[in-house]
Formats: C-alpha cells, sequence, structure tokens
C-alpha cells in the first residue's frame, strides 16, 4: 500500500548516534531541495558503485542483505 505512495520519495530519518548528532549540531531536518535527479539515476547505473539492500524478514526477525553491482 505505502510502495505506490513512497515511490520516487527521498526519506531519512536519524536514530541512535546520528540523532545525537544532528541535535547537537542544531541541523535541521533535509527536504532533498537540490537533489538532481539525473544524478542520482546515473550513481544508481554506475557499476562501479556497489549498493546494499536490507530487507526486512517479519518471521525471522532480522535483516536479509542483498549486495547489487
Amino acid at each position: 500500500m505505502l510502495e505506490p505512495a513512497l515511490k520516487g520519495r527521498r526519506l531519512i530519518a536519524y536514530g541512535g548516534l546520528f540523532k545525537t548528532v544532528k541535535r547537537r549540531l542544531k541541523l535541521e531536518d533535509e527536504a532533498g531541495e537540490g537533489v538532481n535527479q539525473a544524478e542520482v539515476d546515473a550513481m544508481i547505473r554506475d557499476p562501479l558503485i556497489e549498493k546494499l539492500v536490507y530487507r526486512w524478514n517479519c518471521g525471522m526477525k532480522v535483516y536479509n542483505v542483498e549486495i547489487i553491482r
């Protein structure tokens, strides 16, 4: 249900140490302004960049990691 609504969105969440550092530096939430979609698409297609996809396995309660080259 959420997948169509979230397609093409750039979602950022801070947790743990990143949340602490973000608060101490008084950083604002990023809204994704200034993102050049063509550059992002080029990076995704670049065979020299390794992509990691984490998928939550509800039954085992662990993340499965998939490496995409």
